[in-house]
């Protein structure tokens, strides 16, 4: 879909959650409708795109734009254009290059930075292409990159705690002793504590290779805990030799040893044919957390006329998941996760007597519908796989 008016205005932030919401989908189109330019000019000039202000057709990058538009007067107080009337501002947004965050606001992390001037290139070709190359870019740049599946972060929390212990012991493990003979250095040595941690370290190293992960996928992952020690170091304001000392565990498994500890560790397995799925929580994912918040703080007597809902919600999930799986993001995934958020807005507008447990129902037979859709369109995709197997 293409909103074609993203702007400050219609971006809210929920409350508890801090979960950008998008509204105001009065001139939005479809990406099934054809988009040939009218010559129209429609939307919000300070934040429209330029092929937008020519009244030429549009695509996602366009929103794209404006997203970088909007992002520019959050981090500056002020859009990238401003003028007396609407044909100047018109006229700034075609002919004029935005001028870049870091010449209004200097302390903006020069990273960040380059997304939003990346964003606001007059060219769609030299944007990003997508929305989740903004927000995979945006989390590399604030060092809080999308969040590692639970085997990832366990072998990363198992590689900080291995190398602060082998260190310490290593550190720690010589004594003095003084007897009538003179003081005598014992060395107390690493014991069973090293192989123990190692072997462990092995274990899920070879779970993370036959699941489908390689060390890249764990090196992103080091390198953006890393990023976060490295902001609180600074917030701390830790001593350059702390800092170092602190991030020598990661440096230590994202270089080279690390690469080699996956090779040595994974020997004999072979890697399956499908890839481990994205590390990113996938979007019905998040949206089922929150559907399921949104109807437990319902009244336990509305409660109990939707008793059905966290089971709809949870094969929603499930059938989405399965989607993705076989690389289908087409319309029935698209029709699913928007289910799942009407069905949470329905929630919320129930919740603050803005709409009746009807218009929730509504929806949950809709969802019903669908996932008779998206099953018989499961079931026949195995079909054929197992047909050609056999064949």
């Amino acid at each position: 879909m293409i909103h074609r008016d993203i702007k400050p205005d219609n971006i809210m932030i929920e409350n508890g959650t801090d979960r950008a919401l998008v509204t105001d989908f009065g001139i939005a189109v479809g990406k099934w409708d054809i988009d040939s330019g009218t010559g129209e000019v429609i939307g919000t000039a300070r934040y429209m795109s330029p092929e937008q202000a020519c009244g030429e057709a549009v695509d996602r990058r366009s929103d794209l734009y404006s997203l970088g538009a909007t992002l520019f007067y959050a981090l500056t107080g002020r859009p990238p254009f401003e003028g007396r009337n609407l044909p100047a501002i018109i006229s700034q947004q075609v002919a004029r290059p935005a001028p870049s965050v870091v010449s209004v606001r200097s302390e903006v992390p020069a990273r960040l930075a380059e997304v939003v001037d990346r964003c606001l290139q007059k060219s769609p070709d030299d944007r990003f292409d997508t929305g989740d190359d903004v927000a995979r870019a945006v989390g590399e740049a604030l060092g809080r990159d999308f969040r590692a599946p639970p085997l990832v972060r366990s072998f990363v929390r198992n590689a900080q705690v291995t190398t602060m212990v082998v260190l310490a012991v290593g550190v720690a493990g010589q004594t003095i002793t003084i007897g009538s003979s003179g003081a005598e250095i014992v060395s107390i040595g690493m014991g069973i504590i090293a192989p123990i941690l190692v072997f462990q370290l092995v274990g899920v190293v070879r779970r993370l290779l036959r699941d489908g992960y390689t060390f890249d996928d764990v090196r992103e992952a080091l390198l953006s805990e890393a990023k976060i020690q490295q902001e609180e170091a600074e917030v701390m304001r830790q001593r350059r030799w702390l800092r170092r000392l602190d991030g020598l565990w990661h440096r230590i498994w994202a270089g080279g040893f690390g690469r080699w500890f996956f090779r040595v560790s994974g020997m004999g397995i072979k890697a399956p044919e499908r890839p481990a799925l994205p590390s990113s929580d996938a979007t019905e994912f998040v949206l089922g957390r929150s559907t399921l918040a949104a109807y437990q703080a319902l009244p336990a007597d509305t409660r109990r006329q939707v008793p059905g809902i966290p089971r709809i919600v949870e094969q929603m999930e499930r059938r989405a998941d399965a989607l993705r799986g076989q690389g289908d993001t087409g319309e029935h995934l698209e029709q699913t996760v928007a289910l799942l958020e009407n069905l949470r807005i329905a929630m919320l507008k129930l919740q603050a007597g803005m709409s009746t447990v009807d218009d929730l129902t509504k929806y949950l037979d809709q969802a019903k519908a669908i996932g008779k859709e998206v099953d018989y369109q499961l079931a026949g995709k195995r079909e054929v796989e197992d047909a050609l197997r056999k064949g």
